[in-house]
């Protein structure tokens, strides 16, 4: 199947993402949450930002590299953001009320999309 490519191991789950078990050494443990943005349309098991924020710090106290996907910073203290709105290629966000997207992180980005000024400051 597709996944056969991806180095292992991946592990798919279906439910909240409350329930998914986070091991107890989570060195070299990647993980990336992509909520429903606020205003949009969610998915099946939703997530408030507060749910989110809590699924994030347990990750990263359990030594995850965390990354959040929203249209807006979230602010968790100690935390880095980057916005990546000028990145996206192909499909958009169309849906989003908000056409940004930023990317909060719970470590220091490697690199930071560079910002462009427009032409009147």
């Amino acid at each position: 199947g597709p996944l056969s490519t991806w180095p292992p191991p991946v592990h798919a789950f279906h439910g909240s993402a409350l329930d998914v078990p986070i091991p107890d050494d989570c060195e070299g443990v990647y993980m990336y949450l992509d909520p429903p943005y606020l205003g949009c349309t969610g998915y099946q098991h939703d997530l408030p930002r507060e749910d989110v924020i809590t699924l994030a710090r347990r990750w990263s106290d359990a030594g995850a590299v965390v990354c959040i996907s929203e249209a807006v910073p979230i602010e968790i203290q100690g935390w880095h953001h980057v916005e990546i709105t000028s990145e996206r290629k192909g499909q958009k966000r169309t849906f989003s009320r908000q056409q940004g997207e930023w990317l909060t992180m719970n470590r220091e980005p490697a690199w930071r999309p560079s910002v462009q000024v427009g032409l009147f400051g």
